[in-house]
């Protein structure tokens, strides 16, 4: 049997789930509501880059996307120069993300 967190990744990257309008898998949460973007703030060279957690509808654990990013196998979706500056970005996107699909 293989193991239960490599199996989450591998179906992850494999492209699971029912991508809506945006495209994206999304994932179920535990009030119901879905989500299709998650992301995890990495500090860079630069600032602090806001990356998704959420591919192929599952969410990644954070050292896997920080070695995706690093690696350029996934794109941020937002960059700033200090963590409060990334996270309020985050914030705002999910926000719209929301208001756009009806998910947050």
């Amino acid at each position: 049997m293989a193991h239960p967190q490599r199996q989450k990744v591998a179906n992850a990257l494999a492209g699971i789930g029912a991508p809506l309008p945006s495209g994206r898998p999304p994932i179920q949460n535990p009030d119901g509501s879905i989500s299709t973007e998650r992301t995890v703030t990495l500090e860079t060279p630069t600032g602090f880059a806001n990356v998704p957690s959420i591919q192929g509808g599952a969410e990644l654990p954070v050292d896997l996307v920080e070695m995706l990013y690093r690696y350029g196998l996934v794109n941020d979706v937002g960059t700033a120069p200090t963590v409060d500056q990334a996270e309020t970005m985050a914030v705002n996107r999910s926000q719209a993300l929301g208001k756009m699909y009806g998910t947050h």
